[in-house]
């Protein structure tokens, strides 16, 4: 496949490749970034994945809008043709791809989000009921109170409390 520098491209070439480059460099950014961050690795193999098919995507675009012709004309050849159904074509394929693992990106988030909440839930669950027995624990230790009596619970702080 050539390069062709025709007259009839989609978008002019001056504004399509400066608005591509930046593109590619903030997606190339955010990929290099997603490896040095705190994340489950199933959630950084997902975005790194993502972020490399829409780079490619980017670049097929920036060939598509302001590189190559705008489609066949009758001084096409067939393999100007051929170039211009291929790239659209793979564009149009790698276009629900990016989406699908955006969509599974969302679904990990909230698989993810259920086992934190399963697992914080029982571990408020451990903490709460030896709280409990040690309130029990102390309460038994104190003695009977007297009808509406106090009682001093020296892990609060906050003095005495009506029973």
């Amino acid at each position: 496949m050539s390069i062709y520098l025709a007259d009839s491209t989609t978008l002019p070439m001056w504004a399509v490749l400066p608005l591509g480059v930046v593109t590619m460099l903030i997606i190339a950014r955010h990929v290099m970034l997603l490896q040095d961050a705190p994340m489950p690795a199933s959630r950084r193999r997902i975005r790194t994945a993502n972020g490399l098919l829409m780079m490619g995507v980017t670049a097929l675009l920036v060939y598509g809008l302001g590189v190559m012709r705008t489609g066949p004309t009758a001084a096409a050849s067939i393999n100007e043709v051929r170039a211009f159904v291929t790239v659209w074509s793979v564009i149009a394929g790698l276009m629900p791809i990016v989406i699908g693992l955006a969509m599974l990106d969302a679904m990990n988030n909230v698989r993810l989000h259920v086992a934190e909440r399963r697992g914080l839930r029982e571990q408020f669950g451990t903490k709460l009921s030896q709280d409990l027995a040690s309130i029990t624990i102390r309460r038994r230790h104190a003695g009977p109170l007297a009808a509406g009596g106090t009682y001093h619970d020296d892990s609060s702080g906050d003095g005495p409390s009506t029973v």
